[in-house]
């Protein structure tokens, strides 16, 4: 019997599939004359399903010919093709009004289309695909938008495997970030998956546009044709046939998660029946991947849940939780706990606090044994501006007096407060923090009175293991916190290295409490409050050693966030650190003070080492001090030690922007690119509005080469900190490595409107003057900044700036041969 009719027929089949066509499967099958054609037709039905469901919008058979193309579309240039599918045809072009590459998608001539598309160019975010615009042209209408070079996340999936959890939680939080500016444009995105997000080249996640209208879906799920989104990432409700919502977005981005770690989908489905009528048994991330982090898999499932309530609500919650996610990754690779808190033996704690009118209420505590300590915000509850700032100065106080304890890793207050506004469980935080202990507790100010309760807590079983409360009359605090501190070490069973506080005058006391809780706002309005608050504090004591001390780290931040010259930030802060030291040299902060300035101003390497061994001798979890003279240290080339000594200042404040800022940095100036980006990253994912992370970022994209990205952290640091010399810099620096001239000379333009003219803006004029190719300009500019400030020194071995390096007048003025 001649099978020839059969196989004419399968390949008709065959055809229909690769055209997108639908097909009536039950007819075909029904009709069939043979066993054996009825079950190659079956398996031809499974193949179509597993395509609808897995496959990329209907690619091109390969094999084809390629099909000629338009030289032209409109106002584009068109210059190659780059794929094509039943929504239409995707070309690389160029946009002659812009000046700049940009991918063309030209689709059916369809009204909602073009609605789609503008609604689309209102979408403004790093993460999203940017829509420069939307029209109709010869019978088409064309979508164009910014032309991403890099890989889809499916491609890196197939080419690498599996991601981690780390990775994916970085990948997912750019995502959430992206699709909630989608939501808050009034639009869904409704194809959220592998093969529309790519990882741009330098390592931008970018999700692309927006899938099809619902009424496509809706036609889509009647006849079984081709989707407009892949159904694997299609929530419950959607499948269904009800209306998208913001949480079928979560839902899908759930689902691409969970891809993204394991290669496969929740549901091994071959039929588009079979997601709909639910009978296809769900996996679980946890059987797939057993070694995940269980919060890890949590979130993921959350996302997934089948009911849309149960979900996280919105894209911005969903990636509140994976940034959880991320901090806990970021710590968690510091080394493991190096003791847990030992079994204690039941005692009765005599008072080590003198009466002297105060209540004491004592318990029955254990001694007890921790290597490692976090203090975390004392809660406020007087309910007013000044409780705040005592409650604040309390915690100060009691992380000052722990680190005088030998052998004691004390969490800076940097990263302690950070959990005043991130509420977790205590197991949580010990081990973001990688602590064994950590003291929590309140503060209350009434009648004239203040309140502490403090107690020391097991992370592990959220016990007690000590408790203090104290009350004693306003005045009176610093003597109460200091005994507060030595009952905590006395807990602790450990021997503090210096003497209690000396008599200090209340006033004094509160101004200086005021000026610490204003310095560590990290702000020029905060940093000029508290120059003026310590000021005040020393004219009601010009005794008080810390007030001093204060001021000199003050004028320090004042300086590096441009508020003051740094040639008037250095004096002052010197002369308030010796001033401080010669009161009390037992004081940690003035001596990195001095590090810091005999390092930048006196150009003394061995003195400024010195200093900052002196102030770490003095309080081994002082971060800034092990974070400054890190980064000496890798300015003088040692960069191995220059890892070791920031490491060691993250173990003590791993949640330090500035810290974490400060370590790719150092990575990035030690070679280390790939380990600086990897950590940069991760920085501004969990700190999108941290200026430096981006310009930090931005830095490690120069040295790559990869002036695109590098703009593009600078343009969102620029947007963040305001129009500063220093970012803008980097920024005009890019934008003439780019070509961009109007841009660069947008931002001469700026920099020519500013009046203060100091090292940082004189740095900005000779860079980006030197990178445009005006090497007159530029040394002209160097040559009047290097006669007004001794120290003017703008760094020049970046590409593009070796014209400059060779004019006569620069050579002479920085003193080159």
């Amino acid at each position: 019997m001649s099978h020839e009719p059969d196989r004419d027929r399968l390949e008709s089949l065959a055809a229909l599939i690769l055209e997108g066509r639908s097909i009536d499967w039950a007819a075909e099958e029904s009709s069939a004359g043979n066993d054996g054609l009825r079950s190659a037709i079956k398996n031809l039905r499974v193949l179509h399903d597993v395509a609808v469901l897995h496959g990329s919008a209907g690619a091109a058979d390969p094999a084809e010919p390629a099909p000629q193309h338009p030289s032209r579309w409109g106002r584009l240039r068109i210059l190659e093709p780059l794929g094509r599918g039943s929504f239409g045809e995707v070309f690389r072009a160029w946009d002659e009004s812009l000046d700049r590459e940009v991918a063309l998608k030209l689709l059916h001539d369809e009204a909602e289309a073009i609605q789609e598309g503008r609604s689309l160019a209102r979408v403004r975010h790093p993460n999203f695909v940017s829509v420069y615009g939307v029209e109709r042209f010869d019978g088409r209408v064309g979508l164009w938008m910014e032309f991403i070079q890099g890989r889809t996340l499916a491609r890196i999936l197939r080419d690498q495997g599996p991601f981690g959890a780390q990775e994916a939680t970085l990948i997912g939080i750019d995502v959430c970030r992206s699709v909630a500016a989608v939501h808050r444009a009034g639009l869904l995105h409704r194809d959220i998956k592998a093969q529309n997000v790519m990882r741009e080249v330098g390592g931008r996640i970018v999700v692309m546009d927006l899938g099809a209208g619902e009424d496509r879906i809706a036609a889509a799920l009647q006849t079984r044709a081709a989707l407009a989104g892949t159904p694997m990432y299609m929530a419950p409700e959607v499948i269904a046939g009800h209306a998208a919502t913001v949480r079928s977005d979560v839902y899908s981005i759930g689902v691409l998660l969970f891809y993204l770690v394991t290669g496969t989908y929740p549901f091994a489905a071959t039929r588009l029946d079979d997601l709909r009528s639910g009978s296809v048994p769900r996996r679980h991330l946890r059987d797939l991947r057993p070694e995940l982090p269980v919060s890890f898999v949590a979130v993921i499932e959350r996302a997934m849940e089948p009911e849309p309530n149960e979900r996280f609500p919105t894209a911005g919650a969903l990636e509140a939780a994976l940034r959880g996610e991320a901090a806990t990754s970021l710590t968690s690779q510091r080394p493991g706990r190096r003791s847990v808190v030992a079994a204690a033996i039941a005692v009765s704690l005599a008072a080590v606090i003198a009466a002297g009118g105060w209540r004491v209420l004592r318990f029955a505590t254990p001694r007890v044994n921790v290597s490692s300590i976090a203090v975390l915000p004392f809660e406020d509850l007087s309910g007013d501006d000044r409780g705040r700032y005592v409650a604040d100065g309390i915690v100060d106080e009691l992380i000052q007096d722990l680190s005088d304890v030998s052998s004691l890793r004390v969490i800076s207050r940097t990263s302690s407060m950070y959990y005043r506004d991130h509420q977790k469980p205590l197991a949580d935080i010990a081990r973001e923090l990688n602590v064994d202990a950590v003291i929590e507790g309140s503060v209350r100010r009434h009648d004239g009175l203040v309140k502490i309760d403090a107690r020391l807590i097991d992370p592990r079983t959220d016990q007690n293991m000590w408790r203090r409360t104290l009350e004693q009359e306003e005045a009176r605090v610093p003597e109460m916190q200091d005994g507060l501190g030595r009952a905590v070490i006395a807990a602790l069973e450990r021997t503090m290295r210096r003497p209690g506080v000396r008599a200090v005058d209340a006033r004094a006391y509160d101004l200086f409490l005021q000026g610490r809780y204003q310095v560590n706002k990290r702000t020029p309005d905060g940093l000029r409050a508290a120059r003026d608050l310590f000021d005040r504090a020393i004219e009601q004591d010009a005794t008080y050693a810390p007030a001093h001390a204060g001021l000199a780290e003050t004028y320090i931040l004042l300086g590096a966030f441009a508020v003051l010259p740094h040639r008037d930030s250095y004096a002052r802060a010197r002369q308030a650190a010796n001033e401080a030291l010669r009161l009390d040299e037992r004081l940690s902060m003035p001596y990195a003070v001095l590090g810091y300035i005999t390092y930048e101003a006196d150009e003394d390497v061995l003195e400024a080492f010195k200093q900052f061994r002196a102030a770490i001798d003095r309080d081994p979890n002082n971060a800034a001090a092990r974070q400054w003279y890190a980064l000496a240290l890798n300015g003088q080339g040692r960069h191995e030690a220059a890892i070791a000594e920031i490491e060691r200042a993250r173990a003590v404040d791993p949640l330090s922007k500035s810290v974490a800022s400060d370590a790719g940095s150092i990575y990035r100036v030690a070679g280390r690119l790939p380990e600086a980006r990897e950590q940069l990253r991760l920085l501004v994912s969990l700190y999108p509005e941290f200026a430096e992370g981006h310009r930090q970022f931005a830095l490690v994209h120069l040295d790559l080469g990869d002036y695109v990205n590098a703009a593009a952290e600078l343009e969102a640091a620029v947007r963040i900190a305001g129009q500063a010399p220093y970012l803008l810099t980097d920024l005009g620096y890019a934008y003439a490595r780019l070509g961009r001239t109007a841009d660069a000379d947008r931002v001469l333009a700026t920099l020519g409107s500013q009046p203060d003219r100091n090292e940082d803006w004189y740095y900005a004029v000779i860079v980006v003057n030197a990178a445009l190719g005006r090497t007159k300009v530029a040394a002209g500019a160097l040559v009047a900044c290097r006669a007004r400030y001794a120290l003017c020194t703008p760094f020049l071995g970046r590409p593009g700036l070796e014209e400059l390096t060779r004019d006569r007048r620069v050579r002479a003025a920085l003193g080159l041969k």
